[in-house]
């Protein structure tokens, strides 16, 4: 049915020049469709729902749902038409798995195919689709609902706090003073160029004074977030040991429930600076401070860090990629003469 829709598009008329026009836009179709293989609706549904909901019923799913088929209708497929699709998915499958040779020919074979197939049973597969009319009053009318749900986000965290219930955990960090660590940046800039020429080019370093023989050319002080356009200066300095986009709500409050409000000594080892966006690369303990040390599970990000600076239309999690823009030459390593250690709390950030 989406080949279908594809093929009798007018030309032109899709954004992403995905028309009858389109040279294999039915094998393109097939492609997408093959992005999913091995995942049911089921179990994309439940991996959604694991990663950002929590306290639901399911009179408030919070996944937006669109009718695809018909109500009641029969979706047997003609055996010619079902023959075909699967030889598709075969074809795309022996290319994404590298499993045998498939050329230009065996594509424009299986496409002119699919073609002559879907434009005999046009009338048969149509049939079968629900109105659209009807599946865009749906969509509409949900997204509408999640807008004014966003909406209420503030007046919902003020509803939420003293009442038991469970907020929804954006990140779990290590936090730590943003003064110590523009002081490691301040100290570092003394003795580097690169340093001193990056920031300068942005604005200068976010304090009044790196020493009594380098004076900065702002007033502002360390504990300021710094908003213009040579970009922003982190306010709340942390590392980031966990993001909702990588554990469910659950997991997250089982995994480091037991350590909000520990303290970490983490060890500020170098700086990396890259065109748009700059972080300081630390080593995380294994176990946090006092009498009793407790288990730190391993970070979920590959790099352990803390964002400092990072340009305008540019966002925090891009530090991630640094390591790797540093062996591609597009980004700066500069090592501290010894590690630093800089004390933090592990805490949650509540959306």
């Amino acid at each position: 049915m989406c080949m279908l829709r594809v093929l009798t598009r007018p030309a032109g008329s899709h954004n992403g020049k995905l028309d009858g026009e389109t040279v294999n836009a039915c094998m393109i179709v097939v492609k997408f469709y093959s992005l999913y293989r091995g995942i049911s609706a089921d179990d994309m549904s439940s991996l959604i729902l694991d990663r950002v909901a929590f306290n639901y019923t399911d009179e408030d799913c919070p996944i937006v749902t669109v009718p695809f088929f018909k109500d009641g209708c029969d979706l047997e497929l003609p055996s010619d038409l079902r023959d075909c699709l699967l030889d598709a998915l075969h074809l795309q499958n022996v290319i994404d798995t590298k499993t045998g040779e498939v050329n230009e020919d065996d594509l424009v074979a299986m496409e002119t195919r699919l073609r002559k197939l879907l434009i005999l049973h046009q009338v048969r597969l149509k049939s079968m689709s629900a109105p659209v009319d009807d599946s865009r009053e749906k969509f509409l009318s949900q997204i509408a609902a999640r807008v004014m749900d966003i909406d209420n986000i503030f007046q919902m965290k003020n509803a939420l706090r003293g009442t038991g219930l469970q907020q929804f955990i954006e990140i779990v960090s290590i936090d730590v003073d943003a003064k110590k660590i523009y002081d490691i940046l301040s100290k570092l800039a003394l003795h580097n160029v690169d340093v001193v020429n990056f920031f300068n080019s942005r604005g200068g370093l976010p304090m009044a004074k790196c020493s009594d023989d380098y004076t900065v050319q702002r007033e502002e002080t360390a504990d300021q977030v710094l908003k213009e356009g040579g970009g922003t200066f982190v306010e709340k300095t942390h590392v980031t040991m966990a993001h909702f986009s990588q554990l469910s709500q659950q997991k997250f409050r089982d995994t480091y429930g037991h350590l909000d409000g520990s303290s970490v000594s983490v060890s500020v080892t170098d700086l990396i600076i890259g065109e748009t966006v700059s972080a300081f690369s630390v080593i995380v303990p294994k176990k946090t401070d006092g009498e009793t040390p407790l288990d730190i599970p391993p970070l979920q990000n590959a790099y352990s860090h803390i964002t400092i600076w990072f340009g305008k239309g540019e966002s925090a999690a891009r530090s991630n990629d640094l390591p790797t823009m540093v062996e591609r030459g597009e980004a700066k390593r500069v090592m501290l003469e010894e590690g630093v250690q800089v004390s933090g709390k592990i805490g949650y950030w509540f959306i």
